[in-house]
């Protein structure tokens, strides 16, 4: 049979089939075995064997692929775990430091506190101390200045007694001055002389 009779044949078997409205696989498959003879099963084989092929190699590397990643969440759990295990750590430490910077402080400046109300309290005595000598100072000085104001009053007084007795003899040595001034200016007449 030629291709172009076994072309009308499988036409004419379509036509008749769609007319009937019957499809039947068996006659589908006799027409491929016809047009296409033992190639079609051979391509569909082949069609098996790399389906089955790609199902298995699709099934190993989902196998794999699931290990991997079980592998990984496992990886990254004790990663996370390690992590978390180390920050706790390192936080206690932490706190454990800054408790004993605490109390370090604590003492330093209770320390402190105790130094500054020492010094204060030696301040406060020498301050008192200045004071007290600056009283004494002041009194001191003030007998002294009343001492001297006494004295300078004294002389004061006995100058002046002394300059009343002398008043006397400063009318005498003004008539003396007048006359001295007189007898330079030619002006002196003694009396009795002309």
């Amino acid at each position: 049979m030629s291709n172009k009779n076994l072309k009308e044949l499988n036409k004419s078997k379509q036509d008749s089939n769609i007319m009937s409205g019957v499809t039947d696989d068996n006659n589908i498959d006799r027409i491929r075995d016809i047009l296409f003879g033992a190639k079609t099963d051979e391509i569909e084989k082949r069609f098996t064997r790399m389906e089955e092929h790609f199902s298995t190699e699709t099934a190993k590397l989902k196998n794999d692929f699931e290990k991997r990643i079980d592998s990984l969440e496992k990886y990254l759990k004790n990663e996370v775990d390690s992590l978390n295990n180390k920050a706790k750590s390192d936080k206690e430490t932490t706190i454990d430091l800054i408790n004993k910077q605490s109390k370090d402080l604590d003492t330093v400046t209770k320390s402190m506190d105790k130094k500054v109300e020492k010094l204060d309290e030696r301040l406060t005595l020498k301050q008192k101390n200045m004071n007290d000598q600056l009283l004494e100072q002041s009194k001191s000085l003030t007998n002294d200045i009343n001492d001297k104001y006494d004295e300078i009053k004294k002389i004061f007084d006995l100058g002046l007694q002394e300059l009343r007795n002398d008043k006397t003899d400063r009318v005498a040595l003004a008539n003396l001055f007048k006359e001295i001034s007189l007898r330079l200016t030619d002006d002196f007449k003694i009396n009795g002389s002309s």
